[in-house]
């Protein structure tokens, strides 16, 4: 139920912009960098095992994430409303019920898993998502919000990873760079959101 990691191999490998992305922005530039092998969810955090958490360490109802109430029928659908802290704190609880290691995964990280080991637009490849079969996106008909995790086949990539393209936001931890007194003034998301 709460474990399905993928173990993305290490190496050398272009993050940022491809060549045959005519929408990429500046700041989007190619570069070459290299990670080491890690392990990262095959599947997003559902409403149904966020419940768990919640009831599990009894956080106050107060406290539960934004949109929590659009939820209830929505069991396998991704959690929504969950900042970056309480992410990163799921992710702890997690390492104290099971004994293992999970954290959220750095921005390059999460581009080599999302790539799959190609050099494409999209997680895919290079064919675009406006055929509704492989990413949950605003205007693709299919549904009005998120989509139940798993639910576009056509997109996963070649690791096995389902949605790194549409459906929700995805927080990783590195942070964008800028600070403020708090620490980080913006933090990176991935993945875009439906």
């Amino acid at each position: 139920f709460f474990i399905n990691e993928i173990e993305i191999p290490g190496g050398e490998f272009t993050a940022g912009a491809v060549e045959q992305d005519r929408r990429a922005e500046p700041d989007e530039e190619s570069r070459k960098v290299e990670v080491r092998a890690f392990y990262i969810d095959r599947f997003l955090v559902t409403n149904g095992q966020y419940r768990v958490y919640l009831e599990d360490m009894k956080i106050p109802k107060s406290e539960y994430p934004d949109f929590w109430d659009d939820s209830a029928d929505k069991e396998n659908h991704p959690v929504v409303g969950v900042s970056q802290k309480e992410a990163q704190t799921y992710a702890q609880w997690l390492n104290t019920l099971f004994d293992i290691k999970k954290r959220l995964p750095t921005e390059n990280e999460w581009e080599k898993a999302a790539r799959g080991g190609m050099e494409g637009i999209y997680p895919w490849g290079d064919e675009s998502p406006e055929n509704n079969v492989r990413a949950n996106y605003n205007g693709n008909n299919r549904y009005d919000g998120t989509s139940p995790v798993g639910s576009f086949e056509n997109g996963v990539n070649a690791f096995g990873l389902f949605d790194m393209a549409g459906n929700v936001w995805q927080w990783i931890s590195t942070p964008s760079g800028e600070e403020s007194a708090d620490g980080p003034a913006k933090v990176i998301v991935k993945g875009g959101s439906w």
